[in-house]
């Protein structure tokens, strides 16, 4: 901001060497900002973005690890409701053959 000012200044003046010497040390004073900059950019990304990335990832993990044991254990209900209903059927069908047997002698008395 004070080099800006600096350069409208010189030029205002119309001093072309004053305004050269600015334009240099802000040219200067820009390449430390930038250097300096991305060394702070490299430090958010490091320190604040990617622990809060992790953070996400760790949910959609969680996330996931709950869908997949409730997938499980539907999976699992769905095998026992399917086995108990397989047993009542075994049950019924070997009640009316063991009918079928007894019945017949029954009616013969």
């Amino acid at each position: 901001m004070l080099f800006k000012k600096l350069r409208i200044h010189y030029t205002s003046m119309r001093n072309i060497d004053g305004k050269i010497s600015c334009l240099n040390k802000l040219i200067n004073h820009d390449s430390l900002i930038n250097i300096k900059h991305d060394g702070l950019e490299s430090d958010i990304i490091r320190n604040i973005e990617t622990p809060q990335l992790l953070a996400e990832k760790d949910v959609l993990i969680q996330s996931l690890k709950k869908q997949c044991k409730n997938a499980q254990a539907k999976k699992q209900l769905a095998y026992c409701s399917a086995d108990v209903l397989l047993l009542i059927l075994l049950f019924y069908v070997k009640r009316e053959r063991f009918y079928k047997k007894t019945l017949p002698a029954v009616d013969a008395k």
